[in-house]
């Protein structure tokens, strides 16, 4: 399977491979690689998953015409404006998922990055709509594929690493550090 979304990459993360060096000495066991730090836009997650999700609520609606569909968003998404934007760091937190523990720099929402991602998120509410869903909402929220939560809103980061148990964060101002993110682009990659 796959999983596909669209991110930005660090341009240049040599101050985040500083932080990560700080980070690493006490609370990070597996770094993330320096050309994969990116911050994650929106996460579609597996196009097979979630068309089995989708035939669950729609049985009319065959592989391909999904699949259609899921082309004209992904296209929508890589016709964005190209511009990479600055964005500022806000702290150091870590999450749990399934297991593992998410070594993060949260980054401040500003007004273009929140404005990036609502775009996003309303092209891929037409999709849902396109394909027969009803109440995208609530599908959106009950979906394990894509993930998405409005319980837990779009936190901005930046993975810096991941490690196999919870450790203390150590308190770091991050407050000036600037981050500049390339253009946006979709990214799909296997699971395993």
């Amino acid at each position: 399977m796959s999983a596909v979304y669209v991110k930005q990459a660090v341009v240049h993360p040599d101050a985040l491979v500083a932080l990560q060096e700080q980070l690493s000495q006490s609370t990070i066991e597996f770094p993330i690689a320096a050309k994969s730090l990116h911050l994650t836009l929106f996460h579609y997650g597996s196009p097979e998953g979630l068309y089995q999700e989708i035939v669950q609520m729609n049985p009319n609606l065959d592989w391909d015409t999904f699949f259609e569909l899921f082309q004209l968003v992904l296209m929508y998404a890589s016709e964005q404006e190209k511009k990479r934007i600055k964005v500022r760091g806000e702290v150091v937190s870590m999450f749990e998922d399934s297991g593992a523990f998410f070594i993060i720099l949260k980054i401040q929402k500003t007004e273009e990055l929140m404005g990036m991602r609502f775009a996003l998120l309303v092209k891929f509410h037409h999709f849902l709509s396109a394909c027969g869903i009803d109440n995208v909402d609530k599908f959106m929220l009950n979906s394990p594929t894509l993930q998405y939560h409005l319980n837990y809103p779009f936190t901005p980061h930046i993975t810096l690493g991941v490690n196999t148990q919870s450790v203390s964060i150590p308190d770091i101002d991050v407050d000036n550090l600037e981050v500049l993110l390339d253009q946006q682009e979709i990214v799909s990659e296997i699971i395993p």
